[in-house]
């Protein structure tokens, strides 16, 4: 059932974090870029790349991957889950279980 993927296992955050960013560095577990919801000049946003939490510490945007995208692509948490699974080629099952055709 899609609602019960865990997005942390399916998804590689220094990946998709880097290709939304600009002036990426990466330390260890820990990514720095510049902050996408304001103009930012230096590096203000620091993403865990383990859980994919994300922190800017000049406009205070803060959240998990799927809230990131959300905000930068102005959709619903629950289209970008769909929109993840569906890159990672896992489809929502359109019909409920126990669904038989008549």
């Amino acid at each position: 059932m899609v609602d019960k993927v865990d997005i942390d296992k399916l998804v590689d955050y220094r990946r998709e974090y880097e290709s939304r960013l600009e002036k990426v560095k990466v330390a260890g577990q820990q990514l720095q870029a510049c902050c996408p919801f304001h103009k930012d000049r230096d590096p203000s946003l620091s993403v865990d790349l383990k859980t994919g939490m994300f922190k800017c510490f000049a406009c205070d945007a803060e959240g998990n991957f799927m809230d990131f995208r959300a905000r930068l692509e102005g959709k619903s948490t629950k289209e970008i889950y769909l929109d993840i699974l569906d890159e990672h080629g896992m489809k929502e099952d359109p019909k409920p279980h126990g669904y038989t055709a008549i």
